[in-house]
């Protein structure tokens, strides 16, 4: 921080932490936080703070005050959050017992503040900058604030509730690449603490009579196989699979748009590859169970993910769909046969192997090039007459 800026810094924390001076526009603020997380990503967080005490002056006077502005309260919380990046930094603050006083009990979670979204959305900004270092996954642990993300994740405002989402996956992956030496097992007592915490609360959700509780840990899972192509992912699968199956089961299916989503997350992953991995059933089996709304997007959105031609083309799963399409013709009244019919073939086209490429699926024991085209043209007849109109 150069000399001018550390001259006016004092006095700026002063107007910040003077209930009487109300701060009218917040885009100021804003221009603060960007200010201070180039200074902590250009120098030292800790040498920043010790240099200008002023800064945690500010924290402990807004601390203090009877009824502090929402905005402001928003400030110190994302403000700490970047300074606690730094791990040196955040046992500083620790020390001096800001984490606790801003994001455990002793803070605005049990405050009127809490109401206001902004302080909400503030405390989860700040979480969401910390979590750089083993400290504050073991913080977030012991200090109960994991509970608090979980409970976020039903917020009413939908920017908080969004942005508590991309925390727990953030969260979940920083937590099993950073603390995990050796690969993962199938039992959850080999996972990172933080990570097991998660996972429970994802299968207690999936599990639950509520609706919106389910459609929560199904959205959450959908981030997380979205953004993560790493192997432990398979086994995240393979722990969620019988849930998820039970969820297709339901008369009526609650969920059905929300699992399509997660389908198509994971169908579009290299992980879930394998012709004989049991995401491809659970498919299978939503196109026999969903509604044609739900199921539509479905069967269109596998039948787009070019890199699993193969496999459509060879098991159930492609013809579970051609016939889903025919049964589904009737109920589509929006939509002209005739162009509904080209849509499909176009699809088709797109996902024909290439010239003299083997399916590793294919049906009987001669694998020549020239059997397999001759059951491809088989089977290409017998489509068309079954779409004619």
């Amino acid at each position: 921080m150069d000399g001018e800026c550390a001259r006016l810094l004092p006095a700026v924390c002063a107007v910040l932490a003077d209930a009487r001076q109300l701060v009218s526009d917040d885009t100021c603020l804003e221009k603060m936080l960007d200010w201070f997380k180039a200074l902590t990503e250009a120098e030292s967080s800790l040498l920043l703070l010790q240099e200008n005490p002023c800064l945690t002056e500010l924290v402990t006077c807004v601390l203090k005050l009877e009824d502090p502005s929402p905005s402001i309260v928003s400030f110190i919380l994302r403000l700490t959050g970047i300074f606690a990046a730094s791990e040196s930094c955040f046992q500083h603050l620790q020390q001096g017992e800001f984490l606790s006083s801003l994001f455990g009990e002793e803070g605005p979670i049990n405050s009127s503040l809490w109401e206001d979204a902004s302080v909400r959305s503030g405390w989860v900004e700040g979480v969401r900058s910390m979590v750089r270092h083993q400290s504050t996954i073991q913080f977030l642990c012991s200090s109960g604030a994991i509970d608090v993300i979980f409970m976020l994740q039903g917020d009413p405002s939908l920017f908080v509730a969004s942005a508590v989402n991309r925390l727990l996956v953030h969260i979940l992956t920083f937590s099993l690449q950073s603390e995990t030496t050796s690969p993962l097992s199938m039992k959850y007592c080999s996972w990172p603490m933080c990570a097991q915490m998660i996972m429970a609360h994802i299968e207690e959700s999936l599990k639950s009579s509520s609706v919106s509780r389910i459609k929560q840990a199904l959205k959450l899972l959908t981030s997380v196989f979205g953004c993560c192509h790493d192997q432990w992912t398979e086994i995240l699968w393979s722990r969620i699979a019988e849930p998820i199956e039970s969820l297709l089961k339901e008369e009526p299916v609650q969920t059905g748009h929300s699992l399509v989503d997660l389908f198509l997350s994971m169908a579009r992953s290299p992980v879930f590859g394998c012709p004989e991995c049991s995401l491809w059933t659970s498919v299978t089996h939503a196109l026999k169970f969903l509604n044609p709304a739900q199921a539509g997007p479905l069967a269109l959105g596998v039948l787009k993910c070019q890199e699993w031609y193969d496999l459509l083309l060879w098991n159930s799963l492609f013809y579970t769909i051609g016939i889903w399409f025919c049964k589904s013709l009737k109920l589509l009244c929006c939509i002209k046969k005739k162009t509904f019919l080209l849509h499909l073939a176009a699809h088709v086209r797109l996902l024909q192997p290439k010239k003299g490429s083997r399916s590793p699926g294919a049906i009987g024991g001669d694998n020549s090039d020239d059997s397999v085209q001759r059951g491809r043209n088989r089977r290409s007849k017998g489509m068309h007459s079954s779409f004619s109109p």
